[in-house]
């Protein structure tokens, strides 16, 4: 029985997933959101800073050891200290459910989006980046072997992610200046965005398709301009809970 397991488990291995990491693609020009996970430590350390840096989350909890492509770190701009003390609220609000799942790490999932972006029609972690592959040779991955890497699995939610990829605008961040001796580090300094032009969309946890076609008793928690509003999925829509300082 023990060799049959470790058979199964490398073919398993080798097997095509729904997802697809190969790639370990962080984000790219063009998307329309960037990814961050953040557990309680990292939300007080950054309580008195004004433009804390963010990495890009993971949004699943492993790896490969192809590489990694994108931009790793995002600095947001004069981050108010209500939108500061928001962020430590809601993740104490989602805590209880964050520490029911040990996949998670501790860690609530939060997206950034531009300030007009209608997370209720179009969900939450469809990039909508028609670029996509444009853009990841042009970082150095080799075109015969790009992938996108999806955080959604259902084709309804991979299909929605393909049919409106060109009316989304891309996130409207600052990249760093290419260096021309050097081009592949370019991404190693961080994308920019001014609090002000964004957006935060919060979740507890990270079945992305849930989100794009949602259910009843979903919460989804936005913080905009320091105010936080706290949505919850009723009859497949979202409706308003609060909104507080």
């Amino acid at each position: 029985m023990r060799t049959f397991s470790r058979i199964m488990f490398v073919i398993l291995l080798w097997m095509p997933a729904s997802h697809v990491y190969a790639n370990n693609t962080r984000f790219l020009p063009g998307d329309a959101f960037y990814y961050i996970r953040l557990n309680l430590k990292e939300i007080q350390k950054i309580q008195n800073v004004e433009s804390p840096l963010f990495a890009y989350g993971n949004h699943w909890n492993g790896g490969f050891g192809c590489g990694y492509w994108g931009f790793d770190e995002l600095q947001l701009l004069q981050m108010p200290t209500e939108t500061r003390r928001a962020l430590l609220e809601t993740y104490q609000e989602l805590q209880p459910e964050i520490e029911k799942n040990e996949n998670l790490l501790g860690k609530m999932s939060v997206f950034v989006y531009n300030k007009q972006y209608d997370w209720q029609k179009y969900g939450l972690g469809l990039q909508y980046n028609e670029n996509w592959l444009d853009e990841s040779v042009d970082l150095g991955m080799s075109r015969n072997h790009a992938r996108l890497e999806s955080f959604v699995e259902k084709p309804s939610s991979i299909n929605q992610n393909r049919k409106y990829s060109k009316e989304i605008p891309a996130l409207k961040v600052k990249l760093p200046k290419r260096p021309q001796d050097k081009p592949l580090s370019w991404t190693a300094h961080p994308v920019r965005l001014n609090c002000a032009q964004c957006q935060l969309l919060i979740i507890p946890d990270r079945e992305f398709d849930h989100y794009v076609h949602p259910r009843d008793g979903l919460k989804v928690i936005r913080i905009s301009g320091g105010k936080r509003s706290v949505f919850r999925c009723s009859k497949g829509k979202w409706v308003a809970d609060s909104e507080q300082k």
